[in-house]
């Protein structure tokens, strides 16, 4: 027998499965697209497929890198541009051999990183807050028991 999920929570399964299902897709396609524009051999695949690993990886490490030093977070930067160039141009020429125009050509390896980093983004773990404590109204204290201090309206 399964629990029923309130709105909410099937709400956020669902939306993790899609994001899940998005970064999947297009790391399958961006991985698929270096290793077939490398040469067609076992070390031309692994050279080829290497830049789309790395861009992933590295991209992992930015995001949750929270527990690393400042360093480490601006030294993985260089990696992801030069990982992210290679990878570019590797898709650019399979989508040019598939016969697409130039400017699709270029506009196809946006298609496949973007909705991924929406979709890596979307998956981080949310950070636990604490909630916010609710200020009680001050109670301003009077000694109205003194029967000096009571004021009668008239």
């Amino acid at each position: 027998m399964t629990a029923k999920l309130s709105p909410t929570a099937r709400k956020a399964r669902n939306g993790r499965i899609a994001a899940l299902t998005v970064f999947g897709a297009g790391a399958a396609a961006s991985l698929a697209a270096n290793i077939m524009a490398a040469n067609p051999t076992a070390i031309g695949w692994i050279v080829g497929g290497f830049p789309a690993l790395m861009l992933l990886g590295s991209l992992y490490l930015l995001e949750n890198g929270a527990t690393h030093p400042k360093w480490i977070r601006w030294a993985i930067v260089p990696v992801i541009a030069i990982a992210a160039w290679m990878s570019y141009w590797h898709v650019v020429e399979i989508v040019l051999e598939a016969g697409e125009s130039p400017l699709s050509a270029h506009l196809f390896p946006l298609i496949i990183d973007l909705p991924m980093a929406i979709a890596s983004a979307a998956l981080r773990p949310k950070v636990a807050t604490r909630p916010v404590a609710r200020k009680r109204p001050a109670v301003k204290k009077t000694n109205a028991t003194s029967p000096a201090k009571l004021k009668v309206a008239s």
